[in-house]
């Protein structure tokens, strides 16, 4: 269960993160805990000169990046994904720290941000992260993937059409989103089959968020 009125409330970080943690139900790693809390260290640092993400606090950045991203993990279990328009690493990134088992490769167009995610890489390490900076319609992929995200990098349906290229077969298409797209579904089924639509629970946060899988139609 969230407990939204606890947001009015700045907190501490680590404490912000553990107690969201558990309302998720989900125990991470001492390690990945760690890293998640250096991850946001950097993540603070770097958008103070250049502007990654309009979210401005540690606290705000708990709840709307790593809690947000962390609600799909139970979810998004494939081996090798690929997150588009990712950003400053949302959430491919925390997803990539948490599980080490899972492949990630991160693309996005912005280059401030893929030096970011370079930097992140190679600070905290992570052997299972892949950064590229291109636009999505320019890249060409030299393996394909069993699971494509993104955290409301464009419309549903233009989403999953620059998805497709990239999935292996009985792929998985994520859509991170807002509201619930039922105005949209019937525009994506031309170009992918809608499995499910899950409600996210993002502990401290009230905002509506959705979590649409799809599949390729072959």
């Amino acid at each position: 269960m969230r407990v939204n009125s606890e947001h009015k409330v700045k907190m501490n970080p680590a404490n912000r993160l553990d107690e969201g943690l558990e309302q998720l139900g989900l125990a991470v790693a001492s390690d990945s805990r760690t890293q998640l809390l250096r991850y946001l260290e950097e993540l603070l640092q770097w958008n103070k000169a250049y502007n990654l993400t309009a979210v401005r606090d540690a606290d705000s950045m708990v709840i709307k990046h790593l809690l947000d991203s962390i609600s799909v993990l139970e979810q998004v279990a494939d081996t090798r994904c690929l997150d588009l328009g990712t950003g400053a690493g949302l959430p491919g990134m925390v997803l990539a720290i948490i599980n080490p088992d899972q492949q990630w490769t991160l693309l996005d167009s912005n280059g401030k941000k893929t030096r970011f995610l370079t930097h992140a890489r190679i600070t905290l390490g992570l052997k299972n992260v892949t950064v590229v900076n291109a636009r999505v319609e320019q890249w060409q992929a030299n393996e394909k993937f069993d699971g494509v995200i993104s955290r409301a990098f464009t419309e549903l349906s233009r989403f999953a059409e620059l998805a497709r290229p990239f999935c292996a077969p009985s792929a998985n298409i994520w859509a991170m989103m807002g509201k619930r797209p039922e105005a949209a579904i019937d525009d994506v089924i031309s170009a992918c089959r809608v499995n499910t639509i899950s409600t996210l629970n993002v502990p401290f946060d009230d905002a509506e968020r959705h979590l649409v899988q799809l599949q390729p139609v072959t």
